[in-house]
C-alpha cells in the first residue's frame, strides 16, 4: 500500500486534518480528520510502501497496546483510508467501514427551557 501523492497531515485550528493538494484532487466533498494515533501513522507511512504489519509495528513501538488490538486498529485504519481514497494498494484488507458525521459524538442534553424565538428567524427555527 501507498499514501496517494498530494494528501498532506495540516494542524487546522487544533486537529489533525487531511488537505488534498493539487488539481487533481480538488474535492472538498470530505473532510479527514485524524486523531492523534492515526496522524502519527500518516506521518510514519509518507512517501513509502507499507503494510498492516508495519503500522502494527508502529502502534506497538508507541502505544502500550496488545499486538492483537493493535493489529485491528491498523486493519480498521487502513480501510478506512482506502474508502476516504487517500490510499491505494492491492493488499488493502476488505473490511467494512463506517464514518461519523461531524458532530455525531454524544454530548450533553441540556433539558433548561429556551425562551420563544421571536421574528422571521424565531418562527423557521421553532420546535
Amino acid at each position: 500500500m501507498r499514501a496517494k501523492p498530494g494528501f498532506n497531515l495540516r494542524e487546522v485550528c487544533g486537529e489533525q486534518i487531511i488537505v488534498a493538494e493539487g488539481e487533481e484532487n480538488i474535492d472538498f466533498s470530505n473532510i479527514i480528520s485524524m486523531n492523534e494515533s492515526a496522524a502519527y501513522l500518516w506521518k510514519n507511512i509518507q512517501e513509502r510502501e507499507f503494510t498492516v504489519e508495519d503500522l502494527t509495528k508502529l502502534l506497538l513501538q508507541a502505544y502500550e497496546v496488545t499486538e492483537t488490538v493493535a493489529r485491528k486498529d491498523a486493519e480498521t485504519l487502513v480501510a478506512q483510508w482506502a474508502k476516504a481514497g487517500i490510499i491505494t494498494g492491492d493488499d488493502i484488507p476488505q473490511i467494512d467501514v463506517k464514518f461519523a458525521p461531524i458532530g455525531s459524538q454524544k454530548k450533553e442534553t441540556v433539558t433548561e427551557t429556551q425562551p420563544e424565538k421571536k421574528g422571521f428567524l424565531g418562527k423557521l427555527f421553532k420546535k
